[in-house]
């Protein structure tokens, strides 16, 4: 009996640890990295297509600046010029991006920390916001919590573990990585960029900024293990690279699959690991995304009701096209939409206003939602607007009312004008009597009749 436990419990642990190295398996295609943690998502159909390491915790090194830049961002304008503090170049940097007392556009801040990961100009930006990396730290935790990126922990705007480190599980990161770049397009326009070059000031020459994600340019990597050439990857539009001062690096990428945005992760890998084991990441979501439009960017989804507008109706367009994953094998006509205007709508609306959402199905089951947009601006209307009459149908009822009133006076006038008529006939009957009886009463006078 202790033998068989004994079999068992070993049995136990090599699955376990097996587990530990591949957690979403099944598939003899899903990709073997190296890398501790990584995943494959799709945030447009809610696909994790592989995880690895699910739900563990690494550091996440540079990728911090993606939320480092979106808060600001929420804070700040692109073309904001804030002041450097002097705190912003207390921390390890590889070269010196600012200096305190400069004056530097929030635009060149983001791009420095976005695509040469400049420590100090993400302080900088943090210290613009909030004063102090801890205040900062705060903002940070509570849009995670709010993203319900439950795995996720910032203790500072960098992604320095000097600095207490920041954690986070591939899948959050995913996740993270896929809702900054579509609320914020600024953010994913940077991250996009291949070079950039800063402004020149008074106090701050211009600088030359090459993108350190080289799926998205291309170029070198330089490792122990030699130097291999890393070629820019088709479909790939943006992404941010992190590396540890334990020289562990880690990934995020958004590629693009006929229309529907995935999002490969690699954390806790190797200089010598992280492109091919991303390249590997790329390749798998490429083979399992097959790509269905359900409907083109613009398409109109019927109308929604609105109040006080010139209209009672507001058209709602896709902001996105609808692609889905359809899965092999599966057929279109499984496919549904519904669109879903909001409650209560009044204008004025302008154009590009969300309105409402339309919700694509397959075989019942929620797949993406897509937002509607009004697809023109619509004004307040007039008095009868309060209850959903629109202008247009207000004059409309003006003038059937008008043309009832005309056609009652018309009416009237015509009953009236018969009414003299048959007056004037009977007056003309009278007078021709009347004239009649003064004829026979002369014409009896001159004939003078005896008989009387």
């Amino acid at each position: 009996m202790k033998k068989r436990t004994t079999i068992i419990l070993i049995l136990t642990i090599i699955i376990s640890m097996f587990s530990v190295t591949l957690d979403v398996m099944g598939d003899s295609q899903v990709p073997q990295v190296r890398a501790k943690a990584a995943a494959v998502y799709c945030p447009s159909t809610n696909e994790i297509l592989m995880e690895k390491g699910a739900g563990r915790r690494y550091n996440l090194a540079s990728i911090t600046k993606l939320m480092t830049c979106y808060i600001a961002l929420e804070n700040l304008s692109m073309d904001q010029v804030v002041e450097i503090s002097p705190e912003a170049e207390n921390v390890m940097r590889h070269i010196p991006v600012v200096r305190g007392g400069q004056k530097v556009s929030v635009r060149d801040l983001v791009h420095e920390a976005l695509l040469i990961s400049a420590n100090d100009s993400a302080k900088a930006l943090a210290l613009a916001v909030s004063g102090t990396e801890e205040n900062f730290a705060k903002l940070m935790n509570a849009q995670a919590k709010e993203w319900g990126l439950d795995r996720t922990r910032f203790k500072n705007s960098t992604g320095l573990s000097s600095m207490g480190g920041n954690l986070s599980s591939a899948m959050d990161v995913a996740r993270m990585a896929s809702i900054i770049l579509e609320k914020n397009k600024d953010i994913r326009e940077v991250v996009g960029t291949r070079t950039y070059e800063t402004e020149a000031t008074d106090d701050r020459e211009t600088m030359f900024l090459k993108n350190t994600n080289l799926l998205l340019r291309g170029g070198s990597v330089n490792t122990p293990l030699g130097k291999y050439r890393v070629k820019s990857y088709d479909g790939v539009f943006g992404g941010k690279t992190g590396n540890t001062e334990t020289n562990m690096t880690t990934l995020v990428v958004g590629l693009n699959v006929n229309g529907i945005d995935c999002y490969g992760v690699i954390l806790a890998s190797t200089e010598d690991s992280r492109y091919k084991d991303m390249i590997k990441l790329l390749d798998f979501a490429k083979e399992n995304v097959s790509s269905y439009k359900v409907f083109k960017k613009g398409a109109a989804f019927g109308a929604g009701s609105l109040k006080y507008g010139a209209k009672n109706k507001v058209v709602g367009i896709a902001t996105n096209p609808g692609y889905i994953n359809l899965p092999e094998g599966a057929s279109a006509s499984l496919i549904t939409t519904k669109a879903i205007y909001e409650k209560g709508l009044k204008a004025p609306i302008k154009k590009g206003q969300v309105v409402g959402k339309v919700e694509v199905y397959l075989a019942d089951e929620l797949i993406r939602t897509v937002d509607l947009v009004s697809d023109e601006d619509i004004n307040r209307g007039w008095f009868l607007s309060a209850i959903g009459i629109s202008n247009l149908q207000t004059v409309l009822i003006f003038l059937v009312i008008f043309l009832i009133i005309g056609l009652m006076i018309f009416i009237k006038i015509l009953k009236i004008k018969a009414k003299k008529r048959k007056m004037e006939i009977k007056r003309e009957r009278l007078r021709k009597l009347a004239q009649k009886q003064l004829e026979i009463e002369e014409d009896r006078r001159q004939r003078e009749w005896p008989y009387r």
